[in-house]
């Protein structure tokens, strides 16, 4: 297929389409030149077959627009016909009018130039070949310019042109430096042909890999977001079940050595040891290779909302302890982009505020500048160094019973909705944790 093979029918028909209109002024431009070459100039100009190839174009162009409204696929060869026919009609004008001494015979190079930037190497180099062939057989072989009897009689014109065919017999000077400048245009021309041909192929097709590339890049990035978020999900229900299968881990471990004496019972308790123990083995692996669809698609919520649902839950998970908060006025327009995992981000952070000190934890919020900071204030002992390092940015706990996920998951939900996570130590002790996020204006 055209390009890459995976460009829409509707960019391969824009091409036709633009290709028609460029003809379409080609046409144009040709009655106009053949108009004042024999009105104003007074050329003698063959107009039936130089009309006959004008006509034709319109037909091929015609044919063109048709062919750009039917659904089916554009393949390169297509393209490579369409400019072929645009090289073999402009040959058959030039030829009836002066050869390669005609000023015009430059327009050879609109088609090579537009297969050096639409097609493969191969298709340019064959198109440019007919050209050069095209050019070099119009050197030797075309109908001369010539005025008409009127303006011989009246003493001819100044044209360069017609000079060619009424020099004198002894001018031979002048024949030789007119043809040294046909054959200089005709070298020039075949290095402006090689060289778009070459270059310009070689940039287009270097363009080609590039978006290729960024295509595939942009690919790729949706799908890791999406594991990203799929394994958000499925690891933040792992780093809340860790805490009750710690807790049934230390009960069973009690039971065990307080009934020891009763083997069929301390056999029952070890077994329920085993599958506990399995249980946290699979959290583990979750950490790694979690994966589960997301619940609903991104939304938007009003900050006072969010911070009410996030309480809720908290007091439905924890509901001996009791939170100092304090709002700040934000704006009943502001909203901020949400997800279900925004929620479980902002509980993990909660939940390491009251295991640090579940009597004295605060949560203030302030929306400024197009943001709202959510502030987590603890009493607890402080953060270390290597906590305020590693936390976020790595699978780190200090808990014995933690499995490192907490903050790591709350980071990457924080930062993929555009926020970002700051944590300090607090002047008399604990810590302080400040969730910034974008605000939007209704």
């Amino acid at each position: 297929m055209f390009d890459i093979g995976t460009r829409q029918h509707s960019g391969e028909f824009n091409i036709l389409r633009r290709l028609s209109y460029l003809r379409f002024v080609e046409v144009i431009g040709q009655l106009i030149a053949v108009f004042v070459a024999t009105k104003w100039l007074m050329l003698d100009l063959p107009l039936a077959p130089l009309l006959g190839l004008i006509v034709l174009l319109i037909v091929i162009n015609l044919f063109t627009w048709y062919r750009a409204r039917i659904p089916r696929a554009l393949n390169e060869v297509e393209i490579l016909l369409q400019l072929l026919a645009d090289t073999l009609v402009l040959t058959g004008l030039l030829y009836f009018s002066g050869g390669s001494t005609n000023p015009f015979v430059s327009l050879f190079l609109i088609p090579v130039t537009i297969s050096a930037l639409l097609l493969p190497w191969r298709h340019t180099a064959l198109l440019g070949a007919i050209t050069v062939t095209s050019y070099t057989l119009l050197m030797f072989y075309y109908e001369p310019l010539t005025f008409s009897q009127h303006t011989a009689m009246h003493g001819g014109t100044s044209s360069g042109m017609g000079h060619m065919h009424h020099q004198k017999p002894g001018d031979s000077n002048n024949s030789d430096a007119f043809m040294m400048h046909i054959t200089g245009m005709w070298f020039n021309f075949i290095v402006s042909a090689t060289i778009i041909a070459f270059f310009i192929s070689r940039l287009t097709a270097a363009v080609r890999r590039r978006d290729k590339l960024l295509s595939t890049v942009r690919e790729e990035t949706l799908r890791n977001e999406q594991i990203v978020a799929l394994g958000t999900q499925a690891a933040s229900a792992a780093h809340e079940l860790s805490t009750p299968l710690s807790t049934m881990a230390v009960i069973a471990g009690d039971l065990h050595n307080e009934l020891s004496h009763l083997p069929e019972i301390s056999t029952d308790i070890e077994i329920l040891r085993q599958q506990i123990h399995s249980c946290k083995a699979i959290l583990s692996c979750m950490v790694e290779s979690a994966g589960h669809t997301r619940s609903e698609a991104a939304g938007s919520i009003h900050p006072d909302k969010l911070v009410a649902d996030l309480l809720d839950k908290l007091y439905l998970m924890r509901p001996n302890i009791q939170i100092i908060t304090r709002y700040g006025e934000c704006d009943s327009r502001c909203t901020l982009l949400y997800e279900n995992t925004l929620t479980q981000a902002l509980l993990n952070l909660l939940n390491n505020a009251v295991d640090s000190s579940p009597d004295d934890v605060a949560l203030h919020t302030q929306c400024t500048d197009g943001f709202i900071e959510i502030a987590i204030l603890d009493r607890g002992p402080g953060l270390t160094d290597e906590v305020i390092n590693k936390a976020g940015n790595s699978l780190f706990t200090t808990k014995q019973y933690g499995v490192g996920m907490g903050l790591f998951l709350s980071n990457v939900t924080i930062e993929r909705l555009g926020g970002e996570v700051k944590m300090y130590n607090r002047h008399g002790g604990g810590a302080k944790v400040v969730v910034k996020l974008p605000l939007n204006d209704a």
